[in-house]
């Protein structure tokens, strides 16, 4: 790490568990609210010293972001969020493995299920609704 010593990871004492579990989430906001309590749980590491961990890879308002808005981070982003955390091999492959499956199941969500209705004909008479927001007569209102 050129010099830099990488953080301190404690786990948790002999019949414990709290760390974060990102598999559990199946929502990018369970999945954002995973990795921030995440970061509490590696020490709540301040964001500058984060940004710095990661080697230029994350910028302090990056950090910022992927904590608070309920939107999945790129996967290169998490993978260095997590680093920096202090995370092990098994912890980034959960973050990992959760990230994939909610960005594999966010753009399954409608491909190839949308319909499209059929042209309709010239001479076919559109809802009365649609006929007294755009008439051709009127123009639109």
């Amino acid at each position: 790490m050129s010099g830099r010593q990488a953080p301190c990871l404690v786990l948790d004492a002999a019949g414990f568990d709290l760390r974060p579990d990102p598999l559990q989430a199946s929502t990018a906001g369970q999945f954002v609210s995973a990795l921030r309590q995440y970061w509490i749980w590696s020490g709540k590491t301040p964001y500058r010293e984060l940004a710095r961990r990661s080697g230029g890879k994350l910028a302090i308002s990056t950090i910022s972001v992927m904590l608070t808005k309920e939107t999945l981070p790129s996967q290169g982003r998490l993978l260095a969020f997590v680093s920096a955390c202090g995370a092990t091999e098994e912890d980034c492959q959960r973050f990992v493995t959760a990230w994939r499956l909610l960005s594999l199941a966010r753009h399954a969500d409608g491909l190839g299920t949308q319909q499209f209705p059929a042209p309709r004909h010239a001479t076919e008479r559109l809802p009365d609704r649609q006929d007294r927001l755009c008439s051709p007569a009127r123009g639109p209102r």
